[in-house]
C-alpha cells in the first residue's frame, strides 16, 4: 500500500511539472528584449515589447519601425529613440487596433528626439499610426532641435500622419520645438497633455536674432490639453528677428482647466489661414500675440 502510494505521488509530481512546463515556457517568451529585432524587407517590425538599455539612433540612415501592437521604451529619464545627421525614422502600426507605442517615463524624458544640429539637409520623422508618449516632469513625446541648413531645406520635418501623442506630467509637452528651420505637419494626429501647466505644442526661439523663429507648424488634427495653466500651443519668439508661423485649418485646438489657454503667444508670431486650400479656419487673425487670453476651447 506505501508503494502503490508512492508511486501515485510520483505520478501527481510528474504530472504537475508538465501542466507547469507551457506556463513556464510562455513567461519566458513575454520576456521584453533588450534590442530591436532586425531589419526585414526595410521595416523592423516587433514581435515582443522592447525595454532599450540606451538610446535607439537612426543615424544618417532611412528606418521603418512597425510597432505591431508592442511598445519601445528606453532609459529613465533619457530618449528612447533620436535620430541625426540626416537620418530618416517611419513609426507605424499593422497591428488590429494600433496600440503600439513608443514610450518616456522620466524627469525630461524624450519619447523622440529629432536633432538638426549636425544635418546637412534635415532630419525626418513620420507618424503614421501607433502612439508617441512621455511621463514624467518636463517630460517631451517629440523634442525637435532645428539647426542652419542651406537654404530652402529644414533642418527637421516632422509629419504627423495619424496615431496620437500623449503626455502626462508636470510642464510635458507634446512637442517641443527648440531652435530653427523646423516643419510640422499635424493632419490626423491627435496630441494630447495632461497635468500642471502642461502644453500641447510648444515653441523655444532662441535670443539670436540669426538662429530663432521661422519654425513652421500646419495643425490640421486635434491639440487638446488639460490642467492648471494648461496651454495647447505655445509660441515665445521673443529677442529673434524671425518668426514662427502656424497655420490652422480644421481639426480641434481645445485647452480646459484653470487659467488654461487655446493658445498663447509673443514676439514675432503669425498665424495664417489659407482658406479653401487647408479647410475652414479655426482661428483667424494675423497675429497670435492678440490671442494670449484666448477663449478656453477653439473648434
Amino acid at each position: 500500500m506505501k508503494q502503490a502510494k508512492k508511486i501515485l505521488a510520483m505520478i501527481l509530481s510528474v504530472a504537475m511539472v508538465v501542466s507547469l512546463t507551457p506556463s513556464l515556457a510562455l513567461a519566458e517568451s513575454e520576456e521584453p528584449a533588450s534590442a530591436l529585432p532586425d531589419s526585414e524587407s526595410g521595416t523592423i517590425t516587433l514581435v515582443k515589447d522592447v525595454v532599450l538599455p540606451e538610446t535607439y539612433v537612426v543615424d544618417g540612415s532611412s528606418v521603418t519601425i512597425d510597432l505591431n501592437g508592442h511598445t519601445i521604451s528606453g532609459p529613465n529619464k533619457g530618449t528612447v529613440i533620436e535620430i541625426k545627421n540626416d537620418g530618416d525614422l517611419t513609426v507605424k502600426d499593422s497591428s488590429e487596433g494600433a496600440e503600439g507605442n513608443i514610450t518616456a517615463n522620466g524627469e525630461r524624458s524624450v519619447a523622440v528626439k529629432v536633432n538638426g544640429v549636425g544635418s546637412q539637409f534635415g532630419n525626418s520623422f513620420t507618424l503614421q499610426s501607433g502612439s508617441v508618449c512621455a511621463e514624467g516632469t518636463w517630460a517631451s513625446g517629440i523634442q525637435i532641435s532645428g539647426a542652419a541648413v542651406p537654404e530652402g531645406y529644414a533642418s527637421v520635418a516632422v509629419k504627423l500622419k495619424g496615431g496620437k501623442v500623449a503626455v502626462k506630467g508636470e510642464s510635458a509637452a507634446g512637442i517641443t520645438l527648440n531652435g530653427s528651420l523646423a516643419y510640422v505637419s499635424n493632419n490626423g494626429c491627435t496630441i494630447s497633455a495632461e497635468g500642471e501647466s502642461v502644453y500641447g505644442v510648444q515653441y523655444n526661439t532662441v535670443s539670436d536674432a540669426d538662429a530663432g523663429g521661422n519654425q513652421y507648424t500646419q495643425i490640421k488634427g486635434t491639440v487638446t490639453v488639460n490642467g492648471n495653466r494648461a496651454v495647447a500651443i505655445f509660441s515665445d519668439s521673443l529677442g529673434t528677428a524671425k518668426r514662427n508661423l502656424i497655420q490652422i485649418s480644421g481639426g480641434m485646438v481645445a485647452a480646459t482647466g484653470t487659467r488654461a489657454n487655446a493658445v498663447a503667444a509673443w514676439g514675432g508670431n503669425e498665424l495664417e489661414i489659407y482658406e479653401g486650400f487647408f479647410g475652414s479656419p479655426v482661428i483667424s487673425a494675423e497675429n497670435i500675440a492678440a490671442l494670449s487670453n484666448a477663449t478656453d476651447v477653439v473648434s
